[in-house]
């Protein structure tokens, strides 16, 4: 968005009285006010780790309201309170509990790029006893519509006090804490924060998830109708040479349910044989039972599309192992080999987390352990140290169910060691060991206190770290530290790799990191360095980041003022950690409510590089349904992943699974396959120094993810090198190296990175001159770049020129400069590529050798930053001769009616000696009629739309010349959906 439109947003701000809705028109029995057109007296507005201010405008005419993050630089998870002075507030009584709210009024704003959309996402708890935060589901805002895009409007916010279960009558509720999750990319309002008693709970509330919950039309095909593909029980997947197979060798796309290995807990609520809580009207016993009531069978499984199990274990083999003596409620652990009887197929044995499979074992005073196993210092479900008899501990755990399942004769796919692992040990042991470290790497105490940049009198000294607080006061020992712990925590991984593998010798072994892990190595867990040791490589939880973005529902009317979608950045750096090992996502969080949405949700996963996964979670919750509906509509609300709550999740949803397996699996074997080409003529770098100093400033701008989504959804032939593969000479396999917004590097890299330019290589560096490394030491870059940077300029109106017209005919329209500006001096032997409308540098070029070096000094961002890219990259090609190369394009994607790029289309290109499938996600919400063009092919060629399971006519007939792919492929694709078009070589001579 404009600065003009961004001046337009601010004033819809100041006029959006007249359009901010009533309390749904109910009539208020009580209320305590805690903001409106001010705090209110004797109330305290406490916030944290945001820029705010109070300004006119909000709901009341002529009132004020709180605006936060306007500066865009909000520190992860802050947020404000708002609190009784006295500790007053609401007496909890039968009438608060049942028809109670917290109200308050949000309107979300723009980003600092100016784009709208996405809405704000927060959490919020009442100030009261014991209580959790909760996030903030879209059903409560905006009576039931969930946020929208429009300035003009303040939407209420209105959730109920009964979705905090714990609340009890005569507690006191004082005030509200309203919390940002993560770190928030957009500005955004409050107002008229209050908690009120409404005469009745709204309609809305409650109408909207009780329409059409039970869905009794929702038809399932009989097991005996089932394709060969979906009979998985007849001929089981499992893993031959590392790779998901049938047993005719075939590629497999893995799918299975996250469930118990007894599973009576997830549907019944109970272990008690043959009882069933009510259906409360949500399914029809008759139709349905079979997914909602029954234990799971072969048949039932395949007949959902499932081709495995996920069970996570029970804990009463390792209490009994550690002389922990606790009644267990819970799984039964003597039913497996009759459960696995019963359902027929291989097994992923889930560690999940503590305590909710194996309990709390973790003291001393109640199990055999001795007080050295287990862990001093923060942690997240780790509590056995990761060195001495806490790492004999976890592999004595890990060899106790990997036998249990080995003597059951269960076939066990997938063994995951840890599920969401996080480790700051400070025990003693620990500490001796990081000075023994702390002597190798730095030889000298002065040498260690120039790059910690302290003044430490002994070794001792250096490593007397008492608790975490003082660990990160000097960053050099933070990161050094977490080095210490990474290296102990990656041996014990390997040795667990192997423990496992000997006793199930067929079963791949891998670690589930929590979300974003991989991309930020962080307290002890570096996936890209016990990657190596992994036989299958599990995606944090949640299946990978993806970058910030939006999507559309309706086209632009200027392409570069229009949003970029989000892409799968983290998926794509496992892809290069895990070479040709397959990758699998334990924790798939459907989407939508209908089986369109969930069958779409499902190939996303597949167009992001997963070899399969498992949909979270296969569970009803069961003990809620032993109470009201309205218990079993709460239990949704809070876990909106319970799949069989259908007010969670429509029972139409749950078909989508089905309908994804039909489609995948007879196409498994085509497009799986690694590894897969062309090779990648372009590196994005992905730099550990810099991905780890963001663990420490945790604000600091991203933009690494913003260059990666600007090639993405533009279709160059590149992929992420991690910088220590790039230390260990892999760019010596590519022609361009884009360095995104990179600050902090390694220093070994200078060299690297020299020698790659002098080779001939094409260096694009964008906005930060990598001129510190890990420890914040200066680097010397600027005679290296051609410039010569000083602080970023904020120019109103400015716009980037591109001396290249023929681009305006890819991505037309100019690039505006919203957001800043590096002052870039220009220094002897580079040239000015681009300038500002007012004559400042933008872009310089400086040769170096037998290659060239880029500085792009504008922050910018989406289809922006993909046209300045672009340009850049068509001004190296002009270096190698006449033509952009066609290695550095995967394919050219157009709309078909103005032969301009086609935005917010995913691509991945995976091609074979046979055949090239190209499988397209189309992330806008409005259909699209596209053109897909291949350069380089020769020969003719079978073109299938692959889903549709149609070939595709060429211009002359069933058979596609080279030159025909080349012209383009037309192809419709809807708002949402997936494509997958196979081009089958069957002649190799036209």
């Amino acid at each position: 968005m404009s600065q003009r439109l961004i001046h337009r947003f601010f004033v819809a701000l100041l006029v959006s009285a007249v359009s901010a809705p009533g309390t749904s028109a109910q009539r208020i029995d009580a209320q305590v006010q805690f903001y409106s057109d001010g705090a209110m007296p004797d109330c305290r507005f406490r916030p944290w780790g945001m820029a705010w201010r109070e300004q006119h405008g909000g709901v009341g005419a002529g009132g004020k309201c709180l605006w936060f993050n306007f500066d865009w630089k909000a520190r992860p998870w802050a947020g404000a309170t708002f609190q009784r002075i006295d500790k007053t507030g609401v007496k909890l009584d039968r009438a608060w509990i049942e028809r109670g709210f917290v109200r308050f009024y949000v309107n979300g704003g723009p980003d600092r790029y100016g784009f709208l959309g996405g809405g704000v996402e927060l959490q919020l708890r009442p100030a009261g006893p014991n209580l959790r935060y909760q996030h903030l589901r879209s059903r409560f805002v905006g009576r039931g519509r969930g946020f929208d895009e429009d300035p003009a409007t303040w939407q209420e916010v209105l959730v109920p006090l009964s979705f905090w279960t714990d609340l009890k009558e005569g507690q006191v509720l004082t005030g509200v804490h309203i919390q940002c999750r993560g770190e928030p990319v957009r500005a955004f309002g409050l107002d008229e924060v209050a908690f009120v008693r409404l005469a009745k709970r709204p309609e809305w509330l409650t109408a909207k998830p009780a329409q059409d919950a039970a869905q009794p039309w929702v038809k399932w095909p009989k097991y005996d109708d089932l394709p060969d593909t979906l009979k998985a029980d007849q001929h089981p997947p499992k893993v031959v040479n590392g790779r998901f197979v049938w047993p005719d060798g075939q590629r497999v796309f893995i799918l299975n349910p996250y469930c118990r290995e007894d599973p009576r807990i997830d549907l019944w609520g109970t272990t008690r044989e043959g009882e069933c809580a009510p259906n409360h009207g949500l399914y029809d016993p008759n139709v349905h039972g079979w997914i909602y009531r029954d234990l799971p069978t072969a048949q039932s499984l395949c007949r959902l599309g499932f081709n495995s199990y996920s069970a996570t274990m029970p804990p009463v083999p390792w209490w009994r192992a550690v002389g922990y003596k606790r009644e267990d409620r819970g799984a039964s652990a003597e039913r497996l080999p009759g459960f696995y009887k019963r359902v027929k197929l291989p097994f992923y044995v889930d560690m999940v987390a503590w305590p909710w499979t194996l309990g709390a074992p973790n003291s001393p005073k109640v199990t055999n352990l001795s007080a050295d196993t287990f862990t001093q210092g923060r942690q997240h479900w780790t509590p056995y140290r990761i060195i001495g008899k806490g790492s004999e501990t976890w592999l004595a755990l890990w060899r106790l169910y990997a036998r249990r399942y080995r003597d059951a004769g269960v076939p066990v796919l997938i063994f995951e060691l840890m599920n969401e692992p996080a480790y700051v040990g400070l025990s003693n042991d620990h500490r001796a060991e990081f000075v023994d470290r702390l002597k190798q790497r730095y030889r000298s105490l002065d040498r260690l206190n120039r790059v910690w940049r302290t003044e430490f009198a002994s070794w001792g000294e250096a490593a007397n770290i008492e608790d975490e607080r003082e660990l990160k006061k000097i960053p050099g020992r933070f990161f050094d530290y977490d080095e210490y712990l990474a290296d102990r925590f990656t041996e014990l991984i390997a040795r667990g790799v192997g423990a496992v593998t000997e006793i199930l010798p067929n079963a791949l072994v891998g670690v589930q990191t929590m979300g974003g892990y991989a991309m930020r190595p962080r307290e002890a867990v570096w996936k890209y360095r016990f990657v190596k040791h992994e036989t299958v490589v599990l995606t944090p939880t949640g299946g990978g980041r993806w970058t910030s973005g939006y999507s559309c529902a309706n086209p632009p009317a200027s392409l570069l003022d229009g949003p970029i979608a989000p892409a799968p950045i983290e998926n794509d750096l496992l892809l290069a950690l895990a070479d040709t090992k397959m990758i699998y996502d334990n924790e798939t969080y459907l989407r939508g409510q209908t089986a369109t949405e969930v069958r779409n949700r499902l190939w996303e996963q597949v167009v992001a590089g997963l070899d399969g996964l498992t949909v979270f979670s296969w569970s009803k919750r069961g003990w809620a349904w032993w109470g009201d509906r309205a218990k079993v509509q709460t239990e949704a609300d809070k876990f909106p992943y319970s799949n069989l709550n259908p007010l969670a999740r429509r029972t139409e949803a749950l078909r989508g699974i089905h309908d994804f397996a039909r489609e995948v699996q007879p196409l498994a074997d085509r497009i799986l396959r690694k590894p897969w080409g062309p090779k990648p003529a372009i590196a994005l770098l992905y730099d550990w120094a810099q991905a780890r100093w963001m663990s420490l400033e945790t604000n600091a701008p991203d933009k690494t993810r913003a260059y990666y989504a600007a090639l993405k959804y533009t279709h160059w032939n590149f992929g992420l090198v991690p910088s220590d593969r790039a230390m260990d000479g892999a760019l010596r396999q590519y022609d361009v190296l884009v360095m995104g917004g990179v600050a902090h590097i390694e220093r070994e890299m200078l060299p690297v990175l020299e020698a790659f330019v002098r080779a001939g290589g094409v260096l694009v560096v964008g906005e930060e001159p990598f001129n510190r490394d890990l420890y914040g030491r200066e680097l010397s870059t600027a005679g290296f770049l051609g410039v010569d940077l000083g602080k970023p300029r904020k120019r109103k109106n400015a716009f980037v020129r591109i001396r290249n017209p023929t681009l305006d005919s890819v991505l037309p329209g100019a690039v505006r400069i919203t957001a800043g500006l590096k002052a870039a001096r220009v220094l002897p032997g580079a040239d000015v590529v681009m300038t500002d409308d007012a004559g400042a540098p933008v872009v310089t070029r400086k040769r170096l050798g037998k290659g060239v070096v880029f500085f792009q000094a504008a922050d910018v961002v989406g289809y922006s930053l993909a046209k300045v890219l672009w340009a850049i990259l068509a001004d190296a090609a002009s270096f190698r001769g006449p033509a952009m190369p066609s290695q550095w394009r995967l394919a050219e994607v157009r709309n078909a009616a103005d032969g301009q790029l086609a935005t917010n289309v995913l691509l991945s290109r995976r091609s074979y000696p046979t055949h090239h499938a190209l499988l397209l996600m189309n992330r806008d919400a409005y259909d699209k009629r596209i053109v897909i063009r291949l350069a380089g092919l020769s020969g003719r060629w079978r073109v299938t739309d692959a889903l549709d399971r149609k070939p595709m006519r060429g211009p002359n007939g069933p058979v596609w010349s080279g030159r025909e792919i080349s012209a383009g492929v037309p192809l419709s694709i809807k708002g949402g959906h997936p494509a997958v078009i196979i081009l089958e070589l069957i002649r190799p001579v036209e």
